[in-house]
């Protein structure tokens, strides 16, 4: 599968790279607080639902709009400061603001954005669904992106939002332009993904 290329371990040497690579991050990053827990994402989606009485029927509408050939992983929750690139697990409570979807046209991987006040502080609550990638090796079916893929590192350094002046009828935006990166545990790879919107009510 073409997206998974990034992620095969094709030879020795690799092995060792990325076991090398994998040493390194849990190194630099052992006392990092980003790791990936889906037990959170009940909490995290009613959370999101509470804030937006309706982000919780169009979030899966957006999702049910592309399919994905090994299924879909559970939602992962994060949420950031209205000063910070890093995304840190959970989601914030607060007065919804405003909110902007969109999807990889490639994977069919979707993300939503949700922008709360809380006090003073503003937060962007941001919701991640991926689709299973699957690849045969050596004998063996290797998957990424899955529910035991562990991403961390999570970083949505910038991302272009449109009102839904497009279609007067939604009750969203639309992200037109956003680069999420991450680090994969199953891949112990890189991996970025770019966001764009589809024009469509959800």
């Amino acid at each position: 599968m073409k997206t998974f290329k990034d992620f095969k371990i094709q030879s020795l040497g690799r092995k060792l790279g990325v076991l090398g690579l994998t040493v390194l991050l849990a190194t630099s990053c052992g006392s990092d607080n980003e790791s990936s827990d889906d037990s959170s994402s009940s909490t995290s989606s009613s959370t999101l639902s509470s804030n937006d009485s309706s982000f919780s029927s169009s979030w899966e509408s957006l999702k049910s709009s592309y399919t994905c050939s090994y299924g879909r992983a559970s939602d992962r929750y994060y949420y950031s400061a209205s000063n910070t690139n890093s995304l840190t697990e959970g989601s914030m409570s607060g007065t919804s603001i405003d909110k902007w979807f969109g999807v990889n046209f490639d994977t069919g991987d979707v993300l939503a954005v949700q922008k709360v006040s809380n006090g003073s502080s503003v937060y962007y609550n941001v919701v991640l669904s991926t689709c299973i990638i699957s690849s045969s090796y050596g004998g063996s079916t290797l998957y990424a992106l899955d529910d035991s893929d562990s991403l961390t590192n999570l970083s949505l350094p910038s991302y272009y939002v449109m009102n839904d002046s497009y279609s007067a009828n939604c009750n969203h935006g639309f992200i037109s332009n956003a680069y999420l990166t991450f680090i994969s545990s199953n891949a112990a790879s890189y991996g970025r993904r770019q966001f764009s919107t589809d024009y469509n009510c959800y």
